[in-house]
């Protein structure tokens, strides 16, 4: 029989995020995507995740499409820094996190 390993007792999240995103970061988040043609916005933390729908009018076109997403992108990081709550932090993952923010300059 193989040798049985204790569990891993904790959370994952425990100093993850210092500091933490706050609800009234999340209100003003939303708050600062209200587009015309938008339906609804929502604007959600869950298991350390940023999630942003907005739901914009079925004849909004592809160019309309971007232009939502670049300057939603541009309001969100005003309230939430991309340095303080979206950057990969440990030193084996700053290569990547450089990466990352290449791409995301490249795509603006």
């Amino acid at each position: 029989m193989p040798k049985r390993v204790p569990p891993t007792v904790g959370s994952r999240f425990d100093n993850s995020l210092d500091p933490a995103i706050t609800e009234e970061q999340l209100t003003k988040v939303k708050d600062a995507l209200k587009f015309d043609g938008a339906e609804n916005v929502e604007v959600n933390l869950k298991s350390a995740t940023l999630r942003i729908t907005i739901d914009l009018d079925d004849k909004a076109g592809s160019s309309k499409v971007k232009s939502v997403l670049n300057d939603a992108y541009d309001k969100v990081v005003k309230i939430l820094p991309v340095k303080t709550y979206f950057t990969l932090s440990s030193a084996r993952n700053k290569k990547q996190a450089n990466k990352l923010l290449e791409e995301q300059k490249k795509d603006k």
